[in-house]
């Protein structure tokens, strides 16, 4: 198992087997939606949490 973790706010384990999609064909599609899901939770805590050192972004 290997764990990511993303800030302070969410912890997933994921098995090696998904980390490998080349020994285990069907995984790729389970890793795709992880990262699709890792990518959304990061855009959604950077939205709700800015970074005050960035200027804010025009409207």
């Amino acid at each position: 198992m290997i764990t990511v973790i993303i800030g302070n706010f969410m912890i997933f384990k994921i098995s090696t087997f998904l980390v490998i999609p080349t020994l285990f064909k069907c995984s790729s599609i389970a890793v795709e939606e992880l990262a699709t899901v890792v990518r959304k939770t990061i855009t959604a805590v950077d939205s709700y949490y800015p970074n005050p050192d960035e200027e804010p972004l025009p409207a």
